[in-house]
């Protein structure tokens, strides 16, 4: 309950294997790199982050029940 599980249930999956100091520092060195190579659009920097997240995705191996 302290942790708003309860009301909010979709948060609990958006956790992060590494962490959260270490995300943000994979997150941000991703991002610094991408910029570095001259990627400016939005959309490809979105495909970064989300590159990012799905590294650290603590869920990836598991398989959808229904």
């Amino acid at each position: 309950m302290r942790r708003d599980r309860v009301t909010h249930p979709g948060r609990v999956g958006k956790a992060d294997r590494r962490g959260a100091a270490a995300a943000a520092r994979e997150l941000r060195t991703a991002v610094l790199a991408a910029v570095g190579r001259g990627v400016v659009d939005p959309a490809e920097l979105g495909e970064v982050v989300a590159g990012v997240h799905a590294a650290g995705d603590p869920f990836a191996e598991h398989g959808r029940l229904f």
